[in-house]
């Protein structure tokens, strides 16, 4: 494999994963509710798991917060604009 096939590959790849990353954010934006309850189940998972009941509730708390969203904002702005400088830069 040549190394311009190798680069168009992994800007393939980078583009699936900030498609996903600002996808993410959107569902758990504007589907609160089902975000809510896949948070639930994971919760519910680790619990069954064997994980404690106060560390799994911070858990939840914090996948369900404010913060939570704003990180994975934050995250898909700078794969994006990563993405976008890498393709100018790249010759």
């Amino acid at each position: 494999m040549s190394s311009e096939n190798v680069v168009i590959a992994l800007l393939l790849i980078a583009s699936l994963l900030i498609a996903f990353c600002w996808a993410w954010l959107w569902f758990m934006i504007k589907h609160k509710e089902k975000w809510n309850a896949i948070v639930d189940k994971e919760n519910a998972f680790w619990l069954r798991v064997g994980v404690s009941a106060s560390l799994a509730e911070r858990f939840t708390k914090s996948e369900k917060g404010r913060f939570f969203k704003i990180i994975v904002g934050l995250t898909a702005l700078i794969f994006t604009l990563a993405f976008i400088i890498t393709v100018i830069i790249e010759p």
